[in-house]
This record gives structure tokens, sequence and C-alpha cells, in this order.
């Protein structure tokens, strides 16, 4: 199996210090400035760089096992609040389904602008929850990143937002039910707006094609690659990354509705 083994064991794994931590509180002001272009991250100038990083760039690229694609899935999550289980893969509960057929080479990074490791806000995940399709399965692990750290977890893997630091600032993985009912001073509170970047890579294959035929079925992604902007100078970074940027609203894919057709979804 190609990558890292903690990743494709775990179906997650945190990369700390990655990134330097005036560069994140920087892109941190630019976002609650609303100095945001629309479209995806690469779009927005500033933290679009976060899409073509180096070192982000080669860490995909080490666990996916070849030269990671890009293909306009990313966004700026900004004061969530949300909090329950779910999966970001198609066929989330089906294990009939193409997505559970064989292993599944799409990771989302997130890179969280403020810390997690003491104060509440950070992301739960269900260890080895991307072998299983449903999110009942898998111990919870709360990551509690610090600023400068990344978190890759592959699309099948069952995550909540919002996770808890318990005090005197311990992080303690629990559900998200039971955090919900926490006592505000339990917990630590998040320090600041919880503010984060989330960027989605794959390897080219027949996991990405459905992947990306399953997001020309979502109004949501379609608005966002309407607004789309790569420019010469995002395009050159990509290229000296090694990262292949696909162009997936000219790509000659299947037409939003062939999804559904295909296969009925479930939430």
């Amino acid at each position: 199996m190609p990558g890292e083994t903690e990743f494709w064991d775990n179906g997650y794994l945190v990369r700390r210090g990655v990134l330097e931590k005036d560069r994140i509180l920087g892109y941190r002001r630019q976002i609650l400035a609303n100095d945001l272009a629309p479209g995806d991250v690469l779009s927005s100038p500033g933290v679009g760089e976060l899409v073509t990083d180096p070192a982000v760039v080669s860490l995909v690229g080490d666990l996916l096992g070849e030269t990671p694609q890009y293909f306009g899935d990313s966004n700026v999550s900004i004061r969530s609040t949300g909090r329950g289980y779910h999966k970001d893969n198609a066929d989330r509960y089906d294990p009939s389904a193409p997505d559970w057929q064989s292993s599944y080479p799409i990771l989302r990074i997130g890179i969280y602008l403020q810390d997690h490791h003491r104060h509440s806000g950070g992301l739960n995940v269900r260890e080895r929850s991307h072998l299983v399709p449903n999110v009942r399965a898998g111990r919870t692990r709360y990551l509690g990143t610090e600023v400068g750290d990344v978190v890759a977890r592959n699309l099948r893997t069952t995550h909540s937002a919002n996770g808890v630091v318990i005090r005197p600032g311990i992080p303690l993985a629990v559900s998200p039910r039971v955090a919900g009912r926490l006592p505000g001073w339990v917990t630590c509170q998040p320090k600041g707006e919880r503010l984060a970047v989330f960027i989605t890579y794959g390897a080219s294959g027949a996991h990405l094609d459905r992947y990306i035929d399953y997001l020309r079925s979502r109004t949501y992604q379609r608005s966002i690659w309407k607004d789309c902007v790569w420019t010469p100078e995002a395009r050159n970074r990509a290229e000296a990354s090694g990262l292949d940027l696909l162009v997936p609203w000219s790509a000659g894919l299947a037409s939003p509705e062939s999804f559904d057709e295909y296969h009925q979804l479930s939430y």
C-alpha cells in the first residue's frame, strides 16, 4: 500500500511543525479581515499559497505514493460550530459501492489557524474507520494540533469538528454528543475564532474520477468552481512543487446528474 504506514493503517496522520507559525498567523489575520477571493483556496492571493506549498505537496505525494492531483476542492472554514461524526467520500455507507472495493487514495489536508492542543475546537477522528462503511466503528482520537501542524486524513475516515480539551489543558477524546453536554467550566475554551483551511488531493485513477463526478453533482462545488481563477503565478507554483492541476469543470467528465443515476447516496 502506498505512502506512510501510519496514515494507511489509521486513516489519518498529524505532521508537526510543517509550516511556520508566523506565516499561519498572517493567514489568520488575512481571513479575519475578510480578504479572500471567491472560488477555491488557490484562487485567493496569499492563503492560496498553502495549496501549492512544497512541504504540503511533498507530504501528500509521500502519502499517495505518486504525484498529487488538485482539482479545486478546498475551502476556508470560518467559525464552524458543528459537531457530528461523518465521512467525506462519495459512497459513505454502502459496502458494495466502488469506494469500498480497494484502498482509497484521496485525502484532505487540514491546517488549523489557532492552537487546539490546550484549547478546544480541534478535530476528532475514529481510528481505522476508513476501513468500514459506517460512523460507529473506531476509537476516537482528539488530534490536539498546534499552529503550524498539518493534518492529513483519508476521505473515508470518520471525523467530527470541535473536539474538547478538559481543564487544566488535557486533550480528551469524547463523542460529539458527550462533548456538547459538557458545561463550559469543565472545558478549555477555544483560542479565538475557529479558522481552518481544508484542501483535497488525490491520486489519478478511477476513485478520483468518481469523486470528481460526485462533486459535479453538488451545487455548492459547482458554485465554487464557477468562481475559480488560477493565475499564471499559482500555476507556476504548482508546477514547481510537483503538483498536477486538474480543471474538472472542463474535463469532459460525466454530467452532474449521472452520479445519482449510478448510485443513490445515503447520508
